[in-house]
């Protein structure tokens, strides 16, 4: 049974009962790529842990596209294993800011093509994920990214607290009658910052970086600036008169 987002829903009873009822699972995937240079091509005298390690890069370097499910289970009068299988188009799709990007091996495209790999149905109706480790459970900033050199990182956990607080410290800043005020940054976190605080108080604030420092300067509501605008025309029609 092919599974896409079209029939999961339906289909994860059937799924769930086929791998409960099974006796062993085995499972197969399907990546886009089996290895980045020639030096890391299987050879017949590869030690184990070699093996192993250029199973892993070939593992860290590109993604999985699908996963093959064969449950199991002994069926006595047939005195035989019948077989449910379950293949799985998947695809890390883009999430609020995050737009992922992987690499394909030409080789391994053109192999799964001449072996029925359908690649429109993957990008059409691929089953979406994101690895565990991106998850934030209970944080609405679980996707922001930090910049660290030309590499790009999830938002640690205590620089979400720090986001966190900063936005905290902001809203009540908002309660009183200041234009604008400064808090200090650290460097490698300003840009990023700046553009959340950009797009948590949209509206509100404009918030850029001065120095060392994030500067939030209030903006007027359109209310007010209607307000504005009607007394500065009364102003200047008294002037006139």
């Amino acid at each position: 049974m092919d599974v896409t987002t079209a029939n999961f829903a339906e289909s994860l009873p059937a799924i769930k009962e086929a791998l409960n009822g099974a006796d062993f699972i085995a499972f197969d995937t399907e990546f886009t790529g089996q290895n980045m240079t020639s030096q890391l091509s299987f050879h017949r005298f590869d030690s184990l842990e070699r093996r192993y390690q250029k199973m892993r890069i070939a593992a860290d370097s590109f993604i999985v596209i699908q996963v093959g499910v064969a449950a199991l289970a002994w069926d006595p009068d047939t005195l035989s294993y019948q077989a449910k299988t379950f293949n799985f188009s998947i695809l890390p799709r883009p999430l609020g800011e995050r737009d992922p990007c992987y690499v394909t091996q030409v080789s391994s495209a053109i192999f799964l093509t001449k072996n029925g790999f359908d690649f429109n149905k993957l990008y059409r109706s691929g089953i979406s994920y994101i690895r565990k480790d991106l998850v934030n459970e209970g944080g609405k900033h679980a996707i922001c990214t930090e910049s660290t050199g030309n590499e790009v990182s999830i938002l640690s956990h205590a620089n979400q607290r720090l986001l966190g607080e900063l936005e905290t410290s902001l809203e009540t800043w908002l309660q009183g009658d200041e234009k604008k005020t400064q808090v200090p940054c650290k460097p490698h976190l300003m840009k990023k910052f700046c553009h959340e605080l950009c797009s948590l108080f949209r509206g509100r604030l404009a918030v850029s970086q001065v120095g060392a420092n994030i500067e939030a300067r209030r903006l007027k509501s359109k209310a007010s600036r209607t307000n504005q605008s009607n007394q500065d025309r009364r102003d200047r029609d008294r002037d006139r008169g």
